[in-house]
């Protein structure tokens, strides 16, 4: 368990320096074991005349590990940092070189980043032992460590983070709390390889007061670890019960906090613990297809914000199953594909798409995609006077990243409704946009709309729209000399631009 133990917190700190034990040579750069920052204003020189440098351990086995920063690393502050490992509290900070030793503060800090207890110490080297006296006099007599503490361990899986997951797709900070409690709180992996990954279905809360809002919840906590490209839980947790939350801030900008749990352990436990809401925690938890379309979207969505080499999943006691496609967005780097435009400047056609992008891209976040590109069938145009011409159309709007040699959509709505322009001396400029409503409007707008012209708007065929889209997708690769060969719409196969 100790090996364990260490492994967990100093993979998170010392990775490139552990495999190679205690060393005197110039090593790479390491974070100090605990995020510290510096007690003592260091003037250390640029080139360290104490040589001693890696991973020790003393009979107790409390651990010392020793980095120098250079100039040229570009972290603020050189010279070096000092983590330690005493009876399982960690501390770390930055030490000066002073005749021959290393002297400085170290600093233990709280879950929260605050100050918990601090050591002046004096660091010396004596024949085979490095040597860290305190100011309350402790003396800890350290060996140099050869123990691999990465042997056996394979691929360390990033922590279930709700926030970072949902980060480009937004998020509920209620829901991120709850999240975040599971994720932390509830828990710890018995592995520092594997990852918790938890799954919430909240039955109902009371927050009439915002100093302990209870959650109540049928909450589920797997521990998973990576085996070749499955996720397979070696564990599972079924919390039915109540989280405690804090309300900080009010109205759209509240934040909230968990700090407490009750479990039910057994049936009357949970009965009794939900009261009220025990006939439709209950009711809740009888629909195990939506429980289970739930936790695996989960999971997929946390391969996908980790760009994670996963694509089945396997819960405790049951089969392989292939992970759903994952609908969060994520970060990636922009293909760099020009705009989308109409490739005749002098067609009415050129203000009309370009009118119809801007007003789409005023209103919808396109950040994380590539290209934008407008399509449609023009049903009718109107020219009451130079100021009121009216083009009448029905087509789509979507939103592509390049992957490959191949256009991937990523979102789209329909734009079916009017264009109104007027005549400039360029050319046309678009005024306005009457666009066909949602639902149950849809059919009345439509009529109000198109007027005469609303069989030609309704008898449109897929067929026709497929083959402007393929075409305008076309001339806009021909155009820009893009080696793009294909486009594919959600739920369509890949069509060729042959």
């Amino acid at each position: 368990m100790k090996k364990s133990y260490i492994s967990g917190l100093l993979v998170l700190t010392a990775i490139s320096l552990l495999a190679c034990g205690s060393t005197s040579k110039e090593p790479e750069a390491i974070q100090s074991a605990e995020p510290a920052p510096a007690t003592v204003e260091s003037d250390a020189p640029t080139t360290k005349t104490w040589s001693s440098e890696g991973v020790f351990i003393d009979e107790r086995d409390n651990h010392l590990i020793l980095t120098y920063y250079s100039e040229d690393m570009g972290m603020g502050q050189y010279g070096w940092t000092v983590s330690a490992i005493l009876a399982d509290e960690m501390y770390g900070g930055f030490m000066d070189e002073v005749d021959g030793s290393l002297k400085g503060d170290i600093t233990a800090y709280d879950s929260d980043g605050n100050e918990k207890e601090k050591k002046t110490v004096t660091i010396t080297q004596e024949d085979a032992y490095i040597v860290m006296e305190t100011d309350a006099g402790d003396v800890y007599r350290f060996t140099a460590d050869d123990t691999d503490y990465t042997e056996g361990m394979g691929e360390v899986l990033p922590m279930f983070q709700y926030e970072s997951i949902h980060a480009f797709s937004g998020y509920d900070y209620f829901w991120a709390a709850v999240y975040n409690y599971l994720s932390f709180d509830a828990g710890d992996p018995v592995d520092p390889e594997h990852v918790l990954i938890p799954y919430a279905q909240i039955v109902d809360a009371d927050d009439s007061d915002p100093e302990d809002i209870l959650v109540y919840g049928d909450y589920y906590l797997w521990e998973f670890e990576k085996k070749d490209d499955t996720l397979a839980a070696v564990s599972s947790s079924h919390i039915p019960g109540v989280i405690h939350m804090r309300q900080i801030g009010e109205g759209d900008a509240a934040l909230y906090e968990g700090f407490g749990m009750e479990q039910g352990l057994t049936d009357d436990e949970t009965e009794k613990i939900f009261g009220q809401y025990y006939d439709h925690y209950l009711m809740l938890t009888s629909d195990e297809e939506a429980r289970d379309s739930g936790i695996a979207y989960n999971i997929a969505d946390y391969v996908k914000a980790n760009s994670l080499p996963i694509t089945k999943y396997q819960l405790v006691g049951d089969t392989e199953k292939e992970l759903p496609e994952s609908f969060i967005k994520v970060y990636r780097e922009s293909a760099g594909l020009p705009a989308y435009e109409y490739p005749d400047p002098a067609a009415i056609e050129h203000e009309v798409y370009r009118y119809l992008l801007q007003s789409y891209l005023e209103k919808a976040d396109t950040s994380l995609t590539d290209v934008t590109i407008p399509f449609a069938c023009i049903i009718a145009k109107e020219e009451k006077d130079d100021q009121d011409i009216v083009v009448m159309l029905s087509g789509w709007i979507s939103s592509y990243n390049l992957e490959g040699d191949q256009l991937q959509m990523q979102s789209g709505s329909e734009i079916s409704g009017a264009v109104h322009l007027r005549k400039t001396a360029e050319g046309y400029e678009g005024t306005s946009i009457d666009e066909v409503l949602d639902g149950s409007e849809y059919q009345k707008s439509a009529k109000r709309i198109f007027g005469s012209h609303y069989d030609d708007f309704a008898n449109l065929s897929r067929e026709e729209l497929d083959k402007v889209q393929k075409q305008i997708i076309s001339d806009y690769v021909n155009m820009n000399g893009l080696a793009i060969n294909s486009y594919q719409d959600m739920g369509s196969d890949p069509v060729s631009l042959d």
